[in-house]
């Protein structure tokens, strides 16, 4: 199966910010490049060093600092000190992991590197890092996996030349919508609001971006009245989505509180940028 050229351009872009392509060989094989075309260093030769936890660990860094001097990491734009983005935390964390593992070299027997102990330590490492990786993709795959799968299959392996373009611009929305309520039960402090409120307060956010300036002419919106999707639309695509718990339980936030939020988290850019302006 051959791909648009226009999506093929646009799904290489999107693994073009994945520090590990490898993990997807079946859409390297469909556009037709390698990993290689993708990421610097090789992960098969990783896993043949003496150590190859670690040098996972090292290429694993090496190619986040290299997907964020190419400015292409996600979310660049809204990532601050206080909440870096995902491709920062990386970069952090395993020069952070990296020091660690030196302070425990250090204070382990002085044996040779190919002793035993090391290799087990340095297997744990392995190991520590392919299940934190799989639990994000796992993780992701949860939150994404509906509307990718519908969207490529509108766009690609089944193309339409009448309601491809509408469906698509309808999926945009939905995902804006559930990406505006993932944002809101990722916060400890307003997951406990209903999704009856959660709801009212997505639909008051998109009204109140649609009546700016020429907003209400973005494709994406003339579908809808008002060019907003309505309250009982914003209510069915939120139904399969799981509301989270604390384990300590935490009052319901406000109406107005959530409002303020997602206008402060989904500001105008990035609204548009959901919906491919």
């Amino acid at each position: 199966m051959s791909l648009p050229e226009t999506d093929k351009k646009f799904r290489i872009n999107d693994i073009s910010k994945m520090i590990l392509p490898e993990m997807v060989p079946e859409q390297l094989q469909l556009l037709g490049i390698t990993k290689n075309d993708i990421s610097n260093g090789c992960f098969e030769e990783a896993s043949q060093k003496e150590a190859p936890g670690l040098e996972k660990i090292k290429l694993i860094n090496e190619r986040a600092r290299s997907i964020k001097a190419k400015n292409n990491d996600l979310y660049a734009e809204f990532s601050t000190k206080e909440k870096p983005s995902q491709l920062c935390l990386v970069i952090e964390n395993s020069d952070i992991f990296m020091y660690q593992a030196n302070q425990l070299l250090d204070l382990l027997p002085n044996t040779p590197k190919n002793d035993q102990i090391y290799k087990i330590v340095d297997q744990l490492i392995e190991t520590a890092t392919m299940v934190g990786y799989s639990t994000g993709s796992n993780d992701s795959f949860a939150l994404t996996d509906r509307y990718t799968n519908s969207g490529y299959n509108t766009s690609v392996t089944k193309p339409q030349s009448g309601g491809k373009s509408k469906a698509q611009k309808s999926e945009n929305v939905k995902t804006l919508v559930n990406e505006m309520a993932l944002h809101i039960y990722q916060d400890e402090n307003l997951c406990a609001a209903p999704k009856k409120m959660l709801a009212e307060a997505i639909q008051k956010r998109l009204a109140d971006f649609s009546i700016q300036g020429n907003n209400k002419t973005i494709p994406a919106l003339l579908q809808f009245t008002n060019r907003t999707p309505e309250y009982n639309s914003i209510m069915k695509w939120l139904k399969p989505m799981k509301q989270p718990k604390n384990a300590i339980p935490t009052p319901k936030p406000s109406l107005e509180r959530i409002i303020v939020e997602l206008k402060t988290a989904f500001k105008p850019q990035r609204i548009k940028k959901h919906l491919n302006i």
